[in-house]
């Protein structure tokens, strides 16, 4: 894997940590595995980032992945005014949101990951918090993101519509 031309390390992934914050469900067990293994092959350094404690971070930072906690009262509002402030340093190369939003402003090239559209298909079965931590931000998203993963070919459909 090629280095970094600037430091002359692994590229860095930042990794949004939201999932992991508090109650962890489907999403934050998915992000944790695929992190896990991800970290597991030795071709990215990661960071994992959020806006407060992740939920198993003992575990992600023995296998090498770095953990930063900023704090903010929600991750919507951690999202969109402490994260940006933080990947503008210049040390991280790529961001991945695991929770299909990323900030208005992303100032890295960035991948996001769409689980499926129900907050905006199906709204009535989602809490307004997460109904709002959604719609403002996820057209743009979609837009700037370099890359989007899906988690199976109904949301890619879903997506492509």
């Amino acid at each position: 894997m090629p280095s970094n031309p600037k430091t002359g390390t692994l590229p860095t992934v930042a990794v949004d940590l939201r999932p992991l914050v508090r109650t962890v469900t489907g999403i934050g067990v998915l992000t944790r595995s695929l992190l896990l293994e991800l970290a597991s092959r030795g071709e990215f350094r990661f960071l994992g980032m959020a806006h407060g404690p992740a939920v198993g971070a003992q575990e992600l930072e023995a296998a090498g992945v770095a953990t930063e906690s900023h704090p903010a009262p929600l991750g919507g509002i951690w999202q969109q005014l402490v994260l940006p402030r933080r990947l503008v340093r210049g040390d991280i190369d790529l961001f991945w949101s695991s929770h299909m939003t990323l900030p208005w402003h992303c100032p890295v090239p960035s991948v996001l990951t769409v689980h499926d559209l129900t907050a905006l298909l199906l709204p009535e079965h989602h809490r307004a918090k997460n109904r709002w931590s959604v719609y403002p931000f996820f057209r743009r998203s979609v837009e700037q993101a370099r890359r989007i993963v899906t988690i199976s070919e109904a949301t890619a459909a879903d997506l492509r519509f």
